[in-house]
């Protein structure tokens, strides 16, 4: 039996593609920061005895193999969000090992393993933020996704915003398509749609899902403007401050002489920060990057004090994506955990910025969508260079380990 080329291989948009997106990137992170918290508490237990090992990097190939697998298998909305749930943890737990695999001693601790683990985590992120961007509307796409959406008219389960985007991509299909028998679809796809509407329900949210609306409900009623104004001018200003003192700090201990008061402040600081420090190049790209990250927080937080919101959101916005795709990644080399707390924070506040923005900055609408575009595309271009970067210094970095 032979087989015909399929002639029009573009790729089309899945629907909702950026929601499993997001929670695969969401448990490749949690993946790894729970599997090295849980490691560190128990020791670094292992599973096996004196001569076997099953080293985690199979349970997170197993999970990569049961999340193709459910994808392959089943059709149903549900297996969307497993599988994407099952790739992100297991991605993550599998990558938690990159040490043992880019060393010659397959040390796991080596130093070049947390920056590869985040520049794939920031590649994930650029992938994210792509596919969030509203797919192109055309005939083809639309009747797509309109296939991808009737199993849950079938189940007779469906929320009204789905419903709704399902209808005006048939309505478009119906008017827009240039090939009679693709109208003639759509149109009975419409009729049918129309008979079943009434029968369809809302599916009942989950557990999860009154957790995070009663937490949405519980921030708005005790975030007001006023208090998140002042949490993020005292957020903004310490931060800042830190980065700064950090900076300062760090630089002082590179020329200063050994005293009994350097010696207190080297106590303050971690054993890889030290070390780094005779590295005058990358010691030096991270004064001017963090140094930076300082200046724009600190500026951020005052003009936000002096009412000039627009302008204080968007300078904290650029130094948060500047810390996170840069300056972390350098931090990474030289301490994961102070570099894991330093991005935990610097995406709450990311969030708290842009919400308070999104929301209260009302008269400034049309200035802020431009700019949400162009501060995603300058995270765009932000992620992309420290991928490179990550690129460029992992042989040097390995051969050090090793």
């Amino acid at each position: 039996m032979a087989f015909e080329r399929i002639r029009n291989l573009r790729p089309v948009k899945r629907y909702r593609a950026e929601q499993y997106v997001l929670i695969s990137l969401v448990t490749f992170a949690l993946a790894v920061i729970l599997l090295r918290i849980a490691l560190r508490l128990t020791g670094y237990a292992q599973i096996g005895g004196d001569t076997v090992h099953i080293a985690h990097v199979l349970w997170g190939g197993l999970g990569l193999f049961a999340g193709s697998m459910v994808l392959l298998v089943f059709g149903n909305r549900w297996a969307l969000f497993l599988g994407a749930v099952l790739s992100g943890g297991g991605v993550g737990v599998f990558i938690d090992e990159v040490g043992k695999f880019i060393t010659q001693s397959n040390d796991y601790f080596t130093p070049a393993a947390a920056p590869i683990i985040y520049a794939l985590f920031l590649a994930t992120l650029l992938v994210y933020l792509r596919v969030r961007r509203p797919a192109a509307r055309y005939v083809r796409g639309e009747m797509y996704r309109a296939f991808e959406q009737m199993p849950d008219v079938l189940d007779r389960e469906m929320s009204r915003h789905d419903l709704n985007a399902l209808t005006r991509s048939l309505e478009l299909a119906r008017t827009s398509a240039k090939e009679q028998a693709t109208r003639d679809l759509a149109q009975a796809m419409l009729v049918y749609l129309e008979h079943e509407r009434p029968l369809i329900v809302e599916p009942q949210p989950g557990r999860m899902q009154r957790w995070f609306r009663s937490v949405r409900a519980w921030a708005r009623n005790v975030f007001t403007r006023r208090r998140l104004w002042a949490f993020l001018v005292f957020a903004f200003v310490v931060f800042g401050a830190y980065s700064v003192l950090d900076m300062a700090l760090l630089a002082f201990l590179a020329v200063a002489p050994k005293s009994g008061a350097t010696e207190f402040l080297r106590s303050l600081v971690s054993p890889g920060e030290l070390a780094a420090l005779g590295d005058k190049i990358w010691f030096s790209i991270r004064a001017i990057l963090e140094g930076s990250v300082g200046l724009a927080m600190l500026s951020g937080g005052v003009l936000l004090a002096l009412r000039k919101e627009w302008r204080g959101v968007s300078y904290a916005v650029a130094g948060l994506i500047v810390d996170l795709a840069a300056v972390n990644l350098l931090v990474f080399y030289q301490d994961q955990w102070k570099a894991i707390s330093g991005i935990a924070i610097d995406y709450f506040l990311l969030g708290a910025a842009l919400a308070y923005r999104r929301i209260y900055v009302e008269d400034q609408a049309e200035e802020a969508s431009r700019a949400e575009d162009t501060a995603e595309e300058c995270l765009e271009d932000a992620i992309t260079l420290a991928a490179a970067e990550s690129a460029l210094c992992g042989p040097d970095s390995t051969k050090e380990a090793s």
